[in-house]
This record gives C-alpha cells, sequence and structure tokens, in this order.
C-alpha cells in the first residue's frame, strides 16, 4: 500500500505542476509571461459511492454491493493561469455506507483547462487522482484512483473565487480483498488570493 501511496503522490505533483511547466514554455518560446495566482481556502463536498467488496462472507468467497453517501470537509490550495489552472486539496471524509462506514483523510489533485467566460465566471474541466490515507476510524489500509472533474466558478472580487466542482472518481477501497469504490458528487469551495509564482 505504501507503494500506492508513493505513486498517487508522484502522479499529483506531476499533475499539480502542469499549469506552471506549460506557462513556462510559453515564455520560453518569446511570447508574454502568463502570471501565476495561488489561492487558498475552505472546500467541502457531498456524493454518492457505491463499494464493491470482494472477501470472505460466511462460509463462501463472494461479491457484494453497498451504495453509501460521504460527506468531505478541508482545504484547498489552487492555481491560477491565463489558460490552466491546478488544485490540490486536504480533506476530512466520513464514507456512511450501511456495512462499511469509515472516516479517513482524503487527498486529490487535479490539473484543469481554464475557460474564462468574460471577467466574472469560469468553467474548468479537469482530472487527476486521488488518496484516501489513515489516520481512519477503522482498521483501514488506505486506497488511490482517479477523477474527472468540471468546476463553474465566479470570480467574486478581485482576490476571491467561489466555484462548484462535480467529479466523478473510480479506485479501489481501503477494506477488504480487490474492493473498489466508484463515487460521483459535488464539492464546493470559496479561496482567498495569497501570492503569485
Amino acid at each position: 500500500m505504501a507503494k500506492i501511496f508513493r505513486t498517487a503522490a508522484i502522479l499529483s505533483a506531476v499533475l499539480f505542476s502542469c499549469a506552471a511547466g506549460l506557462s513556462a514554455q510559453e515564455e520560453k518560446r518569446g511570447e508574454t509571461r502568463d502570471l501565476i495566482f495561488t489561492y487558498i481556502g475552505p472546500v467541502a463536498g457531498y456524493g454518492f459511492n457505491r463499494i464493491t467488496y470482494k472477501d470472505w462472507f460466511s462460509a463462501y468467497q463472494g461479491v457484494k454491493k453497498f451504495p453509501g453517501q460521504y460527506y468531505t470537509a478541508g482545504l484547498t490550495f489552487n492555481v491560477y493561469a491565463r489558460y490552466f489552472a491546478g488544485d490540490f486539496a486536504f480533506s476530512f471524509m466520513n464514507n456512511k455506507n450501511d456495512k462499511y462506514p469509515v472516516r479517513n483523510m482524503f487527498i486529490s489533485s487535479n490539473a484543469r483547462v481554464l475557460i474564462n467566460l468574460g471577467e466574472t465566471f469560469f468553467i474548468a474541466p479537469g482530472g487527476g487522482v486521488y488518496f484516501e490515507t489513515p489516520p481512519a476510524s477503522r482498521k483501514y489500509n488506505g486506497s488511490a484512483g482517479i477523477q474527472g472533474s468540471a468546476a463553474l466558478g465566479l470570480n467574486t472580487t478581485f482576490s476571491t473565487k467561489l466555484y462548484a466542482d462535480v467529479h466523478v472518481r473510480y479506485g479501489s477501497f481501503g477494506l477488504g480483498r480487490d474492493s473498489t469504490k466508484l463515487s460521483y458528487g459535488i464539492s464546493a469551495g470559496f479561496v482567498y488570493k495569497v501570492g503569485r509564482m
């Protein structure tokens, strides 16, 4: 499981640096340098998941599916350039599935294409990775997976942004052998400009 976390952390760092790397390539080509602004703020999410649990049940080995809901709350760190954006979030997750509820840490990272709709609104589709880690409310091996998302945002002031993000995630589940989790939901964040790179 440590290998999964190392791989997810490396992929997360690569995705998060895409915006900065692509802007640097534009600068090398002699184009006007785009400023990269950094933001930080609270983020919360809600959604539904479907856990496919593979393990021994009573006297036989089988597969069972447990639907449920999840909640997240935490802190997000975002970067915005002219055409690209990235986000990295640390959250607390509560999986409320009937048979296997678990509360654990949740970390996600996305690279996005930034499309400005005038000076007020923007959309930002993209994808990335996530992983769930201990500490947890029960014995939990952790998990990792991929995600796709699309954000709709509002430039509320010169230094703040409000956004809602619809996402779909698929990956492993840290209980049982070869268990997986498919989830979909929405998150919302309010971020404050803290600097530039």
